[in-house]
């Protein structure tokens, strides 16, 4: 008969009962929440446990970001690797959740289990030996009746703080779950980064906030969505960044150490408002309050990239990459940073790397097809502009047709490049200019910079880096450009 607490997995083994894990006899120290989501891995072996679960089992009935079950899961793995970075017994289903994907063995009650005397406090350790050797142990009645009084005083002194609390403190514990329920789910689609997967996390930010209007950290998703909204072309600046910039401060006045609050608002005040020292202050004052925010290292790497400072750039995404190795939008982001330092080779492979474990994320197409056009590889680039915008929902049949055609050659390509800015139902001026100068007319890309060049839009930020642009660097027109824009003395 096997024994439901034991659970043996290549050399580990994990004893539920008295909570500890091994590796060939030898104890892990692990946190308590770090065990109880290896537990909860364990315990559905071999299928797909979401974040939400997760998060409800290891944390109930409390608010927790998903970054701490997220580095959870990077701890687990780095102790069932001996401190190298591998995951085969933890499979990352990308914007879902975790599988343990090794095979589990219970042994049965009459197994040994091998364990070493040094898991054990020393009294029991000896008693262990003992018993071992059939000798008989006899349980202290003095120390035995101490103990009960002791942890009977505990346990009463515990329960009348908890009535107290509860007295001053009600609450509805299926509402705060459903809270926390609806706000993990509007991040997991507010990670996609598609246009249907912002509205609909911004719907589960929206109706978390009906349940609880003081929830901050749904303002901050609520603040999230229209700042990404409007950074993607789906909304116009002028209706986005202020609805993102009421909804953060809106977070800030429930919470002023919330550090998601404070990120978004450095990305406002840098693509919104062009006050680049007070956007650096505020990703400062996030990490400063959150360390281990990766979203906000990743926000501060594009930014410092735009500030032409690229080895604080590929720090600050490194840094990201570590906190959250399983975030495809940062490993994307990282491919982006690296293509602003111009290494083309290094986002192909990466983008490529990424695409092998979820094919459908669009993001990962831009930088891709970025990479190939930079590398002249141009019907290589146009089939992935065309996936990226089947995925992104703003395709069109002209413009899909456009992408698919033929091209004869490198000013073909920027001819269609320039059409379809013209049929894509979310143009951008931006990248009209890009096609513009490319194509050498230089004094039209530089009059429909200044009249796109308008506080709100993030393309802004990356004026001085974008190598489109390259052709234009030197004209007073351009320069001046980048003045209005505080992006030059």
């Amino acid at each position: 008969m096997t024994d439901p607490h034991i659970y043996a997995f290549g050399a580990f083994q994990l004893d539920a009962q008295q909570k500890i894990l091994l590796r060939d006899g030898e104890r892990i120290p692990l946190h308590p929440k770090t065990y109880a989501t290896l537990l909860a891995l364990l315990e559905q072996r071999g299928a797909v446990i979401t974040k939400d679960e997760l998060l409800g089992k290891v944390w109930p009935g409390t608010f927790v970001e998903e970054s701490s079950l997220t580095k959870n899961i990077s701890i687990l793995r780095k102790a069932l690797s001996n401190g190298h970075d591998h995951s085969d017994y933890i499979e990352t289903i990308p914007t879902i959740g975790y599988r343990f994907v090794a095979e589990v063995r219970q042994p049965t009650n009459g197994e040994a289990v091998p364990m070493t005397a040094s898991v054990f406090a020393p009294d029991v350790a000896a008693t262990t030996e003992r018993l071992s050797n059939d000798e008989p142990v006899a349980a202290s009645p003095v120390r035995s009746r101490r103990s009960w009084l002791v942890a009977a005083g505990i346990l009463s002194f515990g329960l009348v703080l908890l009535l107290l609390w509860s007295f001053r403190h009600p609450r509805q514990p299926n509402d705060a779950d459903a809270v926390r329920k609806l706000y993990t789910s509007g991040r997991a689609f507010w990670n996609q980064r598609t246009i249907e997967g912002f509205r609909q996390g911004l719907t589960c930010f929206e109706q978390a906030l009906t349940i609880d209007p003081k929830y901050a950290p749904a303002w901050a998703g609520v603040a999230d969505s229209w700042s990404l909204l409007t950074e993607y072309d789906f909304a116009s600046a002028d209706e986005g960044y202020p609805k993102a910039k009421a909804a953060a401060l809106r977070a800030l006045e429930l919470d002023a150490n919330l550090a998601e609050a404070h990120a978004t608002l450095a990305t406002i005040k840098a693509y919104y408002e062009w006050d680049w020292s007070g956007a650096e202050s505020s990703f400062r004052r996030a990490l400063e309050l959150q360390p281990n925010y990766a979203t906000a290292h990743q926000w501060y790497a594009e930014f410092l990239a735009g500030q032409e400072r690229p080895q604080d750039a590929l720090a600050e995404i490194a840094r990201a990459c570590e906190l959250d190795s399983d975030s495809l939008i940062i490993h994307a982001t990282e491919a982006r940073i690296h293509s602003m330092a111009r290494d083309y080779d290094g986002v192909i492979a990466k983008c490529q790397e990424l695409l092998q474990h979820n094919p459908n994320f669009a993001e990962v197409y831009s930088y891709l097809g970025a990479a190939y056009e930079h590398k002249q590889m141009f019907r290589e680039a146009m089939d992935a502009y065309e996936k990226r915008s089947v995925m992104m929902g703003d395709n069109t049949p002209t413009a899909s047709a456009l992408r698919t055609s033929s091209i004869r050659d490198v000013r073909d390509y920027w001819e269609k490049r320039l059409r379809l800015e013209e049929v894509k139902l979310y143009g951008s001026p931006f990248a009209t200019a890009q096609a513009l100068a490319q194509l050498g007319k230089v004094e039209e890309a530089i009059t429909l910079l200044e009249r796109s060049c308008t506080k709100g839009n993030a393309s802004v930020a990356f004026l001085k880096i974008n190598p489109n642009y390259d052709s234009l660097r030197g004209h007073p027109r351009f320069q001046s450009l980048l003045r209005r824009a505080h992006l030059m003395p």
